[in-house]
């Protein structure tokens, strides 16, 4: 019996090759979903530092075209016509980038592949049972062995394989996804300003908002006025901390 591993170099799927390695399951095949220029270009830099060090070669699945030629492709048929097609709606309708770039070409690389007698790994952690559930031939140390989310990142951080972008997010997906959360856009502002500036580029060509609340521009005034909150409060707390620590006679002043 062989072995496949779907990997998104995310915290769970890389602690199921570790587990895999330490408990000597055989790491006969790796694939990884490619999403390109949607990705964070450290991906590619952890995938190697992945392969290295579990020893296989990890196969990667890309869709014939990028992120940018397709957010330009015009929208000729449906209910919303439009000359750009955009950023995945948050609302009403599926992901465009997970369906096309991902679960499409997955698909595809496996009709193209002979996986009978292929045991399928997944990393889905304690408490997604019901989720592995739904692949009948999936399997997951992870699960097997009542390893959580927060073990598995420790599973890579002892492995020195955390991926590099958890220091700016809880999760793991594409840098533009229009769903992520509040806080993960700050992140992505204050962190990767080359990123955030080709965001508000493509926003000028969708007609809807990227997300259901706000704008880029909406988004950085919101950041930059809670930033100068936090710069007031800071000082504020500075003052009070010197005034007790000197004015107060507590200590000797410098």
């Amino acid at each position: 019996m062989k072995h496949l591993y779907n990997c998104s170099l995310g915290k769970d799927s890389v602690a199921e090759l570790i587990l895999a390695k330490k408990q000597n399951v055989p790491i006969d095949r790796i694939v990884f979903a490619d999403l390109q220029d949607a990705d964070f270009p450290q991906m590619k830099e952890h995938l190697f530092k992945v392969q290295d060090y579990i020893g296989t070669e990890i196969e990667v699945i890309k869709a014939p075209f990028t992120f940018n030629e397709k957010f330009f492709q015009p929208v000729t048929k449906g209910n919303y016509v439009r000359p750009y097609r955009g950023f995945p709606p948050t609302v009403g309708c599926s992901c465009w980038v997970k369906r096309d770039m991902k679960i499409t070409p997955i698909e595809r690389w496996t009709k193209q592949n002979d996986l009978s007698g292929y045991v399928r790994h997944f990393g889905f952690a304690k408490g997604e049972e019901e989720r592995l559930a739904r692949l009948p031939d999936g399997v997951s140390l992870l699960i097997e062995n009542g390893i959580t989310e927060n073990q598995a990142r420790e599973i890579c951080e002892d492995a020195g394989l955390l991926n590099p972008l958890y220091r700016y997010f809880d999760r793991l997906g594409c840098w533009l996804c229009p769903k992520q959360s509040l806080k993960s856009w700050r992140s992505l502002w204050l962190n990767f300003s080359d990123l955030w500036q080709k965001l508000k580029y493509y926003e000028r060509f969708c007609i809807w908002k990227l997300t259901p609340r706000y704008t880029t521009n909406e988004m950085e005034e919101r950041f930059i006025r809670e930033a100068e909150v936090w710069q007031k409060t800071e000082k504020e707390k500075q003052d009070k901390d010197f005034a007790t620590t000197y004015v107060y006679g507590k200590t000797d002043a410098p």
